[in-house]
């Protein structure tokens, strides 16, 4: 939002900008600390500029946590491999979990998270409503967060994604695939396996424990 509040103010006085690789890259700044805006305009550029590298410094420290977090940490490799789940989403969710033997099942993994949907009965019939909301938020949102790089990703969930969308509307196909990236995490986590997709569609589970990359593709019935 602050880059693109930037280049809003560099568009409204029509600038040349240089011809650079990345604008906020090292001669990218360069020339922007040098550019003389009129006022107010100038003041407000100046405020982005320093916002801007406060910002930087701040992901800059993060991304150092991060790789210190997941240094040597296998559980983190594991969930890194699914389609959606990068580097910070890996580790937020290996230390939300902490052991994921905790969790007998792919199921009560999901219900932890919230990721269910609320169920009650009307009569003879059983009625599925929202998600529950209940447990652990910070799981809940790291998975809704991963599904749209997810699906672009995973020609696989894509599909599964788009036959929930056509059903139920956008909404209940990006809760139903963050649940099946629950399940999934469940699974590389406590198989201890790396994640590949293949045009299976099904889990291929072996007994060996070994980290070669296997076919963890979920049913999508």
């Amino acid at each position: 939002m602050l880059k693109n509040r930037i280049k809003a103010l560099l568009a409204q006085h029509s600038l040349d900008i240089p011809d650079v690789s990345d604008l906020y890259g090292k001669k990218g700044l360069q020339w922007l600390k040098g550019t003389k805006l009129p006022e107010p305009d100038g003041k407000l550029l100046n405020e982005d500029l320093e916002l801007l590298l406060v910002l930087n410094e701040r992901i800059a420290t993060a991304e150092s946590l991060i790789s210190e977090l997941s240094e040597g940490d296998e559980a983190v490799d594991w969930l890194f491999s699914l389609p959606g789940i990068g580097k910070f989403l890996s580790v937020l969710i290996r230390y939300e979990v902490d052991n994921i033997e905790r969790f007998s099942s792919a199921k009560k993994f999901t219900g932890y998270t919230g990721l269910v949907p609320s169920t009650y009965a009307s009569g003879e019939r059983m009625v599925h409503g929202r998600l529950t909301k209940r447990g652990n938020k910070w799981l809940r949102w790291a998975f809704i967060e991963a599904v749209t790089p997810a699906i672009r990703k995973s020609a696989m969930l894509r599909r599964y994604y788009d036959k929930i969308k056509a059903r139920r509307g956008c909404k209940d196909a990006r809760a139903a695939t963050a649940r099946k990236l629950a399940e999934l995490a469940w699974t590389v986590w406590t198989e201890k396996r790396l994640f590949t997709e293949s045009g299976k569609k099904r889990f291929r589970r072996t007994k060996s424990f070994s980290r070669t990359p296997v076919a963890l593709i979920n049913s999508w019935a």
